[in-house]
């Protein structure tokens, strides 16, 4: 609908993004975004050269995204906190309370795999 327009359009679904870029949207817009941009990029980037690792990187993202589930964006916040971008954890959309341990434990385990990640894609 939007071919030959300047209108592009983006995924915000951490789950159908990657298969919507390949079937030609502009890429993705999603609050997962706000934990690991550079490792969407990657995937973006890599999607004509190295498309079956591009597609597992994909995968990957599609599961860390379950944490998007747990007191976001709050998790998000405390996430960058660790990550060096120091902000304050309010929020008028989410209890800053129900951040708990367990699911404080999450976005440490997160923060691993993601340096995992990094890693193994040289980024």
């Amino acid at each position: 609908a939007v071919e030959g327009t300047p209108l592009k359009i983006f995924n915000a679904n951490a789950a159908s993004w990657y298969d919507s870029y390949c079937h030609g949207s502009a890429g993705y817009n999603g609050g997962m975004a706000n934990f690991h941009p550079d490792i969407y990029k990657w995937a973006y980037d890599h999607k004509g050269d190295q498309p079956e690792r591009a597609q597992k990187v994909a995968d990957w993202l599609t599961m860390a995204a379950m944490i998007e589930m747990r007191v976001y964006p709050v998790s998000a916040k405390f996430h960058q906190d660790l990550v060096d971008v120091h902000m304050g954890l309010p929020t008028r959309s989410a209890d800053v309370s129900k951040l708990d341990k367990n699911a404080k434990q999450e976005v440490y385990s997160l923060i691993e795999m993601e340096k995992e990640v990094r890693k193994a894609l040289g980024i």
